[in-house]
């Protein structure tokens, strides 16, 4: 698991999906182009990273989900994940399992994924 400093944050690499990398903050970044793509390997030149992917909010039942992106995984297909699950794994616990185990928010706020999490 590779380990990068992305707009003076710590970022780690997403298990799994090693074309992104999660910083402390929450965010995600496209730090690997796609094979053949001149204008992402120039836009790597310049900065860290290619892109940031956008995070989603979604509701069910008129509750508040938790905090959701799409990336692709290393075989192509495109996952939506929960970023509190991808924190906990990238810098808290390797082997933590979301299907076993869950994450709690300290205010109960679903929105405050970033510093907010314990398992």
């Amino acid at each position: 698991m590779s380990v990068e400093i992305i707009n003076k944050e710590l970022c780690k690499q997403i298990k799994g999906f090693e074309r992104y990398h999660i910083s402390e903050s929450g965010r995600i970044y496209r730090t690997q182009p796609k094979p053949g793509n001149t204008k992402e390997q120039k836009r790597l030149e310049e900065q860290s990273y290619i892109s940031e992917n956008k995070i989603h909010f979604r509701e069910h039942n008129g509750k508040l989900r938790q905090a959701l992106v799409s990336i692709t995984d290393n075989n192509g297909r495109l996952r939506n994940l929960v970023v509190s699950n991808l924190m906990v794994v990238a810098f808290i616990d390797e082997n933590f399992n979301h299907k076993k185990n869950s994450v709690g928010y300290k205010d109960e706020n679903k929105k405050n994924y970033i510093t907010q999490i314990y398992i």
